[in-house]
């Protein structure tokens, strides 16, 4: 069902029952990124208002561009709304580019998408109907592309900027004349690729402005940025409020700068949150002994464990604020940390969504976590609070109006509000990896639970999937992942679960959407650049989804422990992961430590821990140099030390800092 323009959240509670916003699968705040263009059914989705003279549905918010409330993408040809097709993939390169960004129509040389997916694949498509160009009219690129055609030795011939061979690709980052693409071109914006070190902060396959993703691969910012209020449901990482031009004088209008530059008001960057309310990259001069505006320390080199990471914005000084958690999944905005728990072996058991206020933790010290929903562990149930039962909740999100969390095979959603617990999709004691809406589509073993761009995306661990959910309209959709099923699961309805899990781990195979394989992915981050990044446990890696091409890659893996760069890192029993922009975060469970992977880079090292020793010890840095479990008293003494760190790691802006949950204590990685 279609929701009608400018609900929220807090109108449906009040004016409906939790089991009505069920039915119509509202218990969803306003979505920026929400999809419908005309309205010849009188409705149009959440944050889009019909103008019946034309019958458009138009955003409510007249700073967006129209397409915002296009429904190309959602699994439904509307041929009313002129769409040829609607796979409901989002991924632009295939026989039908749809999504946000796409056109539902099927896809065609000129159409500016470079089909590589499905039949008759193109080697390229600039968009124009210049024949003369490195891109023909008939998307082939230049004959030689790939051969030495005129065989002088070379493999670069006249037409091409760049010519690697059998090395072409569209998929590495990197830049002439190291990477080169698939139709001889040097990598640029457009051409689908997120190439940070280039300067790309996302790349959506096309050089439109007023998508999300401007002409110049840079991540613009939604209709709230400068709030001051963290508005994830928009897409910002990050908001601290609008300044003057001297980026120190806070402001509301241009009347406030006067004297001030050219006396303008707006959102500003310099001090880590750009004017996009996006992260600002850190590192770029981190080891140059000049501590800079966005770094913390500075020691003049980029080792880790140090007292100073190689990024320059973490001391990696930790310290304990509250013990006793039960806790094992974290979300958070920007100023509550949410707890997913699952403790069913004390007495009293608990499995609820806790919060913390960050704010009175971080600079008072009061860190007692507070039960919002749920309590005693139990059969599923609804409600409002401490009415509300839950059965274990492994994995959360939040968009900071609803907490999204896995509990008994289903997604379930809570209201930061009201506390109104609410299950949007799946079916209690059922286990499958089956698509379709609500309590159509059956989830298996639900990890990974992550929000982004209106979207909720999760991993279906045991099944070796990852699967979206569009909490509008409920509808379930895999991606990514060969599915691989429990043997013990009944491959018909109603998939009685079985008593324990009986994972197949295949061998991992990076590629595009179905095609890829995990194997036994259990995390997941995600940034604004458009890319999903997941811990493959069992596959010990960590890899890349790109939601606007379906590729899936693998950034660093191996099993083993081994800092380094690129290939030669190795990775023992990943866990929980986190992102800051810049960086990727992940747990190493049975390492006892923390570890960092600069995107750019994939330089991987030990940011915090002692490898092969437990412990709860307060301290700064850490060391992976070598396993230390033979004897732990010759590691280093002044290192902290954490305890087969699992399931909670989460990063927070406003205090510059990580947060982890492990043994039942929560640290502060500053």
């Amino acid at each position: 069902m279609r929701s009608g323009a400018g609900q929220v959240l807090a109108t449906i509670l009040a004016a409906i029952s939790i089991a009505a916003a069920l039915s119509s699968c509202r218990f969803e705040p306003e979505i920026q990124s929400a999809r419908f263009v005309s309205c010849h059914d009188g409705d149009c989705v959440l944050g889009c208002s019909c103008l019946q003279a034309l019958n458009v549905c138009l955003p409510d918010d007249p700073g967006l561009p129209p397409e915002q409330c296009s429904r190309c993408g959602d699994g439904v040809v509307d041929a009313e709304d002129g769409e040829q097709c609607d796979d409901g993939n989002w991924v632009l390169i295939d026989d039908c580019p749809d999504g946000p960004q796409g056109t539902c129509r099927d896809a065609a040389c000129g159409d500016g998408f470079t089909k590589r997916l499905g039949q008759s694949p193109e080697q390229c498509d600039d968009g124009n109907d210049t024949d003369s160009d490195a891109c023909s009219n008939a998307c082939t690129a230049s004959p030689s592309c790939g051969i030495d055609e005129d065989g002088d030795g070379r493999l670069l011939d006249p037409g091409e900027e760049c010519d690697l061979g059998t090395a072409n690709s569209d998929t590495a980052p990197g830049g002439c004349p190291g990477v080169c693409r698939t139709d001889c071109r040097c990598p640029r914006c457009g051409d689908c690729a997120i190439d940070f070190a280039r300067g790309e902060e996302c790349d959506d396959c096309n050089t439109a402005s007023g998508d999300g993703c401007s002409a110049s691969c840079a991540i613009e910012p939604g209709p709230s940025c400068g709030s001051g209020r963290l508005d994830l449901d928009q897409g910002e990482e990050c908001d601290d409020g609008m300044h003057c031009e001297d980026l120190s004088t806070a402001c509301l209008n241009d009347s406030d700068c006067a004297g001030i530059g050219r006396g303008s008001c707006g959102p500003r960057g310099g001090d880590g949150c750009s004017a996009a309310c996006q992260y600002e990259p850190v590192g770029q001069r981190c080891g140059d002994d000049h501590p800079d505006p966005l770094e913390k320390c500075d020691d003049g080199n980029t080792a880790n464990g140090d007292g100073c990471n190689p990024t320059c914005n973490l001391t990696t000084s930790v310290r304990t604020l509250a013990s006793g958690l039960k806790g094992a999944a974290l979300a958070v905005d920007d100023r509550y940390l949410w707890i997913g728990s699952c403790d069913t072996q004390s007495m009293p058991s608990l499995c609820a969504i806790q919060r913390i206020d960050l704010d009175a933790c971080l600079q008072s010290g009061s860190c007692t976590p507070t039960t919002v929903a749920g309590g005693a562990c139990g059969t599923a149930q609804d409600g409002q609070g401490s009415s509300a039962v839950m059965s274990c909740v492994r994995s959360i999100t939040t968009d900071g109006a609803s907490v999204w969390f896995g509990d008994s095979n289903t997604v379930r959603a809570m209201d930061t509000q009201s506390f109104e617990v609410a299950t949007i999709a799946g079916r209690v004691g059922s286990c499958a990896a089956v698509d379709g809406a609500g309590t159509d589509a059956y989830f298996h073993d639900i990890r990974g639970l992550t929000y982004l761009d209106g979207q909720v995306y999760l991993l279906d661990g045991c099944e070796n999937v990852l699967r979206r959910l569009d909490p509008s309209t409920c509808a379930v959709q895999t991606i990514a992942g060969d599915r691989n099923p429990d043997p013990n699961v009944t491959q018909n309805p109603p998939y009685t679960c079985p008593s324990t899990l009986g994972c197949i781990d295949p061998t991992p195979a990076d590629g595009y959407g179905l095609k890829a394989v995990f194997r036994s992915p259990r995390y997941m981050t995600a940034d604004r650049a458009g890319r999903l990044y997941i811990v493959d446990t069992n596959g010990e890696s960590v890899r890349s989804y790109d939601i606007a091409t379906g590729w899936l890659g693998t950034l660093v893996g191996g099993q083993g422990y081994q800092d380094g760069v690129g290939s030669a890192v190795r990775i023992s029993r990943p866990r929980a992961i986190c992102s800051d922009g810049s960086s990727i975060y992940f747990n190493e469970q049975y390492a006892h430590t923390v570890r960092q992977l600069v995107i750019q880079s994939l330089e991987t090292s030990t940011l915090i821990g002692v490898r092969g020793c437990p412990g709860s010890r307060d301290g700064t840095g850490g060391d992976g140099s070598q396993d230390w479990s033979a004897d732990c008293t010759l590691a280093p003494s002044t290192a902290a030390q954490i305890d087969s760190p699992l399931d909670g790691l989460a990063y927070h802006f406003p205090s510059r800092s990580l947060l982890l949950v492990e043994g039942g204590r929560l640290r502060q990685i500053e």
